[in-house]
């Protein structure tokens, strides 16, 4: 996951699977996120954006795959993507 550190980290309630359910409801607790952010700052997380409508936020995290590792068994933590960005491919296609 080499994105120069920057991650799309949702939450969850330890006992769900996911923050949302089918409708796409949210299913966390507004406590529950406050725990999961503080616990991301205390391990070094850099937060760079924080969502009001989804139980998510931006970070920035070192590019070790142990701390990674460690952050994916987290049980707050739902998902853990790379933010990625998206390039035209500009090579013409002959046929």
């Amino acid at each position: 996951m080499l994105t120069d550190g920057q991650v799309h980290i949702g939450f969850r309630e330890p006992d769900q699977l996911a923050g949302r359910d089918d409708n796409g409801n949210v299913t966390v607790s507004d406590e529950t996120v406050l725990c999961g952010k503080v616990r991301l700052r205390d391990m070094g997380v850099q937060i760079l954006h924080e969502f009001r409508l989804s139980p998510s936020i931006t970070a920035e995290i070192p590019a070790d795959p142990d701390f990674i590792a460690e952050l994916r068994n987290f049980a707050l933590i739902d998902y853990l993507e790379p933010v990625t960005t998206g390039e035209y491919y500009t090579t013409p296609l002959f046929y």
